[in-house]
């Protein structure tokens, strides 16, 4: 479940779409930090529409916005990102959702990269919040670096002693050339 309750109920969606423009609370930014395990979320915003695509189908498009700041890998210094999004989802009701491949090798099963995400519509209602926190998840840094990080390479590991090394005294035990 999301941080953000942010939602759209289908039966709302006029034919002509709805549009979206949602801003994260402090309170929902600090509660998406926590979920992201990142030190800040200082803000999230959603500007899109929502369109109907017949027979229960709706698409998402807009831009998802998103300051986030994460722990360098490195020195654990903050590292800033400012996110900028498109966004282009189908939704569609779940007992529609396509068959995920189970990656037994099937040549039914077709997966593709160029395929639109798609996210379920569950019980006439669309969970934007869950949407909105998948993308930013998908699009941090999953290593950030501070600008001065630098690992010190010259202390890497000691010089291992061949008489105390784990595998010595199998060494020992080896027959002697002749």
């Amino acid at each position: 479940m999301s941080p953000l309750a942010w939602s759209a109920a289908v039966a709302e969606i006029p034919d002509g779409g709805l549009p979206l423009a949602r801003r994260a609370t402090p309170e929902d930014c600090r509660e998406l930090a926590v979920a992201l395990a990142v030190l800040e979320v200082t803000r999230v915003e959603l500007k899109g529409r929502l369109l109907s695509r017949g027979a229960g189908r709706y698409r998402l498009t807009g831009k998802l916005f998103a300051d986030v700041t994460q722990a360098c890998v490195v020195t654990l210094d903050p590292v800033p990102a400012a996110l900028d999004l498109a966004l282009e989802i189908d939704l569609v009701p779940m007992e529609q959702m396509p068959r995920v491949p189970d990656g037994d090798g099937d040549p039914d099963d077709t997966d593709t990269v160029e395929a639109p995400l798609i996210e379920p519509i569950r019980n006439g209602s669309i969970d934007l919040g869950d949407i909105v926190y998948q993308e930013i998840a998908a699009a941090l840094d999953p290593y950030p670096r501070s600008p001065n990080a630098a690992l010190d390479l010259t202390q890497a590991a000691p010089a291992v002693d061949d008489r105390i090394h784990p595998f010595a005294k199998l060494k020992a035990l080896q027959p002697k050339p002749k």
